[in-house]
């Protein structure tokens, strides 16, 4: 991510050391032929001197010279793992990214009412200018997210118009304090910046992730776990999460090939009930001025929200009759 910064920097570097070796000597020889008087100014002969007798000391004692600088080198690398580091230096930029993830199973409406109790604690401090909640995807098309998934993008004032004498980082643990009365949901505080450059790096807004890799994702849920429960203890970690691949409800339903052409059943039929029960099917299209929407039907509420409804859903045979969706699938 740096490297067109540092290769910027070492081509200035190389230009100007060239310049130096070639030019600026041609330019001297040039310009400088005429009326050149030597000056003596007091405070570089003050530092010429000092370095004289430096010179003279070290030269004279080499050994010992030689040692005590391979004993200051020794230090200087031993202390090293001493000193904190980090990929990216945490800067303030003056706003605050929440980001809450919700049970995966959570509806549409769900999600909307609490995001709006989530939104509405977070405006109640004195320095928030103005909060904007998110639920679902993201505003990148090719980064789906489900309802279960709130962010709220949190404009502060700027920190010396705080009336509060606190720090950023007291904010955000009050938040967290206030907002802990949401069971089941899992909070991270970032800045809009920073979490983004996090996501494009590591496909994770964290500072820090750890990747499973596997095909199973019963097992990769429960590796997970035992890496969750690891990291909890570790002095320093904050805002803990599991971005989770199990959870979300569904159907997935398998047409039985035999079963069907034992009771004649065509595989458009059935394929045209299921579409038409759980998704809806377009029937026709409705103008409104230059615009136009489809006309969907779909199956009543009552005859598709269940397990046991799809189940019994009628699929027509090619004599006429019909018989329920379980006879001919597994579901």
């Amino acid at each position: 991510m740096f490297s067109p910064l540092a290769y910027t920097l070492g081509f200035a570097l190389l230009g100007a050391l060239i310049l130096t070796l070639t030019l600026v000597p041609a330019l001297s020889s040039v310009l400088l032929r005429k009326n050149v008087r030597e000056k003596h100014n007091p405070v570089v002969i003050f530092f010429e001197k000092g370095v004289e007798k430096l010179f003279s000391f070290v030269y004279s004692h080499q050994k010992k010279s030689v040692l005590v600088a391979f004993i200051i080198m020794g230090l200087s690398f031993a202390s090293a793992k001493f000193l904190g580091s980090e990929f990216l230096p945490q800067l303030n930029e003056g706003a605050l990214w929440v980001s809450a993830e919700l049970p995966r199973s959570v509806s549409l409406n769900e999600a909307d009412s609490i995001s709006s109790k989530i939104e509405a604690s977070i405006r109640t401090f004195p320095e928030v200018r103005h909060a904007l909640t998110q639920v679902g995807r993201t505003n990148d098309g090719t980064d789906p997210k489900g309802f279960f998934n709130v962010q709220v993008a949190v404009d502060l004032f700027p920190q010396k118009e705080w009336k509060r004498k606190i720090t950023y980082d007291e904010l955000v643990n009050e938040m967290d304090d206030k907002l802990k009365v949401f069971p089941g949901v899992v909070f991270n505080y970032s800045q809009p910046i920073r979490d983004n450059v996090a996501e494009a790096v590591a496909g994770v807004p964290a500072a820090l992730a750890v990747k499973i890799f596997g095909t199973d994702f019963n097992i990769l849920d429960s590796t997970a776990n035992q890496v969750y429960n690891v990291l909890r203890n570790i002095q320093g970690v904050t805002d803990l999460g599991i971005i989770r691949n199990l959870g979300q409800p569904g159907f997935r339903i398998e047409l039985n090939q035999q079963k069907m052409a034992l009771y004649g059943v065509s595989v458009a039929d059935a394929n045209a009930v299921i579409e038409m029960a759980i998704g809806g099917k377009a029937a026709t299209q409705l103008y409104e001025g230059e615009r136009k929407f489809d006309v969907r039907l779909r199956y009543q509420e009552a005859y598709r929200a269940t397990y046991d409804a799809i189940q019994n859903l009628m699929v027509p045979t090619l004599d006429g009759s019909k018989i329920p969706l379980k006879e001919v699938s597994d579901i």
